[in-house]
């Protein structure tokens, strides 16, 4: 069989009747053709201004995703070939289930079964097996045409019905569960690839030129392209931005990773080592080892630690109390205070009114809870901070793993968070205030998910710790919150000492409490706003209380991250957009100048700012500055950074992305793309032509924390200097 005929693969398999059908393409030639025009289109489309160089990139990736592609569909459709009839749907039905199965496993759909996600984990298992039903009936009469054993009618609808699921599962990638979901639309960006090359596979054609002949030469041409790959980093950013070129790299990047560090040491993936697994842009960098574990910047300089014993202790009492008072996922945009014309923050903003100072550009440190307060309770960057693993069940269930629960029926490993290490460096708030004579307590709630129980760490240095357990009947959540926490301040008060009061609501948090009472309109935002006004009510008793104290008190209003709003839903922690990072933070009490500050600052500066009004000595090495005490002309040089990150129940790093904010731009880093990609402030879409001196300050910021903090995050890691 001559080496065109295995390409084409038409009438040498199964009958074929002169002049029933045209000779069909080359598998290898109508897989490239399919991810090349898929990918240049779709980069095209994307809006950014074109660079011929990123351009030929694209189409070299396309080129080289589609020539491994058609190897595999030439196996394929040639051992379909050799199969009784009755076999290909089976071998169809086989593939799309594997297809099917890996995205079960990477949606870690079987182990939501049973928990508040379950209804997610139905739709994915029933996803899974459409695909698998369509596999198998799409494949037999492919195979079929191929063979030459439907005539043109068939070929046509066949035709227009794979071209139909193409244009339908990419609609569905750009509207279902936008930003959220990675790997459900890195297996929708697939299928419809699969579903173009099949409606491309049956078409009847010509060639003025053998296919083994074309596929050689797009083979070539391809090279080149790849080999000069942009290694800007902003011009990846370019390529990962839009969905099928960043599938097509991803594609090639694990075909050129022999280590299987999940690194390329080609295509700008900057392995520097491609066969020593230790050695890559994602490993931990160990200073002063000799050795560039990240394959950035040399080896990294060792530091000392000083530890928090070493500081003095102050023999004078606090001036003044301090209450902190977080409000789990608020958005600033969604308070009256700021910009909903919805009055959802009546409370706050007349609280704000009389003498608060207002920051308008604060950012969280962290996009989930778990990252963020630990990191507010430091004053250091999250990166910075040594993890432990912490498993979740689909029951919500929390354990270490090397002390392991005994699961439930049913009960299942569904993610894997990080417990801050305790330190001898950086102390957590609390221990500071107490360890100079003030009383310390908390009462926190963490709704359903248990993070915030005192074996997780965060209860360090507090005299008093009062965590609400979860009553999924009880609607009245925030009134317990409150009423427990104005109890403690007056036992506090009583006292007569100056003390220091955390306060954790979770009312806005994921899902929803109806709360009529508002006419807020029964929409995601509408919903949201009315828990958002809801614990505003709460908030108010609250601050109302402190005004009753007798004597000075500081109070800190802010939120641990933002929160994502979309048609089907919201979500935080997978994206560092403004809506994600932006959070509301208000300072009140003795030295605090009122008004609007619009200076980047960050919730990192929230324990030298406590640590500055209560006349307690700062310790060195904090990322956060104090607010009150720093001039605004400092203040205005700074550049804050957020990061977040997050595995899947087996412990292996899904997410790792981090930003850092000027006044007018947002630079986020994809670190597992090794990806920069330039936004203006509140604006979701990339800038088309990157500000190349922004781009410059704002990347060597990023890039100096990324070195200094070890690299990419990983659990039971040591604390960074």
């Amino acid at each position: 069989m001559a080496i065109d005929d295995a390409y084409r693969y038409n009438v040498n398999v199964g009958s074929h009747r002169p002049g029933e059908l045209a000779p069909r393409p080359s598998l290898i030639l109508a897989s490239v053709l399919c991810f090349t025009v898929v990918c240049v289109v779709d980069f095209i489309a994307g809006g950014r201004s074109l660079q011929l160089d990123v351009l030929m990139a694209v189409a070299g990736l396309g080129v080289g995703a589609g020539l491994l592609a058609g190897l595999g569909w030439v196996l394929l459709v040639r051992f379909g070939g050799t199969v009784p009839t009755a076999a290909i749907a089976g071998l169809g039905g086989f593939v799309a289930a594997a297809g099917g199965l890996w995205l079960v496993v990477a949606l870690n759909a079987i182990a939501k079964l049973g928990g508040p996600h379950q209804n997610l984990a139905f739709a994915v298992l029933g996803f899974a097996a459409v695909v698998a039903l369509a596999g198998a009936v799409a494949l037999l009469v492919f195979v079929q045409i191929r063979r030459g054993e439907h005539r043109k009618r068939t070929t046509v609808l066949f035709f227009v019905a794979a071209l139909a699921s193409c244009v339908g599962l990419v609609a569905i990638d750009r509207t279902v569960f936008p930003g959220n979901y990675p790997a459900f639309h890195m297996f929708l960006e697939g299928l419809a690839i699969v579903a173009g090359t099949l409606a491309l596979g049956v078409l009847p054609v010509a060639p003025p030129l053998r296919w083994s002949v074309v596929t050689v030469l797009l083979a070539l041409a391809a090279v080149p392209l790849l080999v000069l790959l942009p290694a800007r980093t902003e011009a990846i950013s370019a390529i990962v931005d839009r969905p099928f070129s960043r599938l097509a790299l991803t594609v090639l990047r694990r075909a050129t990773d022999p280590d299987r560090d999940g690194y390329s040491s080609v295509l700008a993936g900057q392995d520097c080592s491609p066969f020593n697994a230790g050695i890559n842009p994602g490993a931990s960098e160990v200073p002063g080892n000799g050795i560039d574990e990240n394959c950035q910047f040399g080896d990294a300089l060792a530091h000392e630690v000083t530890p928090a014993d070493n500081v003095p202790v102050p023999k004078a009492a606090s001036p003044t109390s301090v209450v902190l008072i977080t409000i789990d996922a608020l958005r600033p945009d969604r308070m009256s205070l700021f910009a909903n014309p919805r009055p959802t923050t009546p409370n706050l903003s007349a609280w704000a009114r009389e003498g608060a100072r207002v920051y308008t550009h604060a950012t969280t440190s962290g996009g989930f809870t778990t990252i963020t307060l630990p990191s507010i309770m430091r004053g250091i960057y999250p990166r910075r901070i040594g993890w432990d693993p912490i498993v979740q069940t689909n029951r919500l269930r929390l354990f270490p793993p090397d002390k392991p629960i005994e699961l439930l029926p049913g009960e299942r490993r569904l993610f894997v968070y990080g417990k801050a290490r305790p330190s001898e460096a950086f102390r957590p708030l609390a221990w500071w205030l107490r360890r100079r004579g003030m009383q310390t307590a908390a009462v926190v709630d963490d709704g359903r998910s248990g993070f915030l129980a005192p074996r997780w760490g965060l209860a360090e240095g507090f005299e008093t710790y009062v965590d609400i357990p979860f009553d999924a009947g009880r609607k009245d959540q925030d009134q317990l919150v409150a009423r427990l926490a104005i109890e403690q301040i007056q036992r506090l008060d009583a006292a007569g000492t100056p003390f220091f009061l955390w306060v954790h609501f979770y009312g806005p948090h994921w899902p929803d409490t109806p709360r009529p009472e508002f006419g807020f309109p029964d929409t995601v935002d509408g919903r949201y706003d009315a828990e958002i006004a809801f614990v505003d009510r709460q908030v108010g008793q609250l601050l109302a209380a402190l005004d009753k104290l007798s004597g000075p008190v500081a109070t800190i209003v802010t939120s641990d991250h933002g929160e994502v709003l979309t048609r089907q839903g919201r979500f935080h922690g997978r994206s560092l957009g403004e809506d994600a990072l932006r959070v509301p933070l208000l300072l009140k009490g003795p030295g605090i100048s009122p008004g609007r500050v619009d200076l980047p600052v960050s919730l990192v500066d929230i324990l030298p700012t406590v640590l500055a009004l209560t006349e307690t000595p700062v310790p060195p090495g904090l990322d956060g500055v104090d607010l009150v005490g720093t001039p605004p002309e400092a203040q205005a040089q700074r550049l804050p950074l957020a990061e977040t990150w997050y595995w899947d129940g087996h412990g292996r790093l899904r997410l790792d992305k981090l930003a850092v904010f000027s006044p007018r731009y947002r630079l986020e880093s994809d670190r597992l793309n090794n990806a920069l990609t330039l936004y203006r402030r509140n604006s979701p879409t990339p800038e088309s032509k990157p500000d190349e001196a922004a781009m410059k300050i704002l990347s060597a910021r990023l890039y100096q924390h990324f070195e200094s903090a070890g690299g990419i995050v990983q659990l039971a890691a040591k604390e960074t200097p």
